[in-house]
């Protein structure tokens, strides 16, 4: 059996979902810089964002989640 040497180039189940979510929050960021979704909606979608991919992105990339998930929780606690 011999091995597509194109198939050594592919991306890895983790880098390609690591990609999708970097660009999907960076979609999302962008909306709410816009002023297209609220500080509410973000939070729900980082939070979605963290629970589909938790366990199966890069380290770091469920940090950035994190850690925009923790800053929208204070900007929406100073809300109420």
């Amino acid at each position: 059996m011999s091995i597509n040497p194109d198939a050594a180039e592919w991306p890895t189940h983790v880098e390609e979902l690591s990609r999708k979510v970097n660009e999907q929050l960076a979609r999302r960021v962008n909306a709410h810089n816009r002023g297209i979704i609220t500080d509410r909606e973000l939070y729900l979608l980082v939070s979605l964002l963290w629970d589909v991919s938790a366990g199966l992105i890069f380290e770091s990339d469920s940090r950035t989640l994190e850690t925009i998930h923790a800053a929208l929780r204070v900007q929406l606690g100073k809300k109420k």
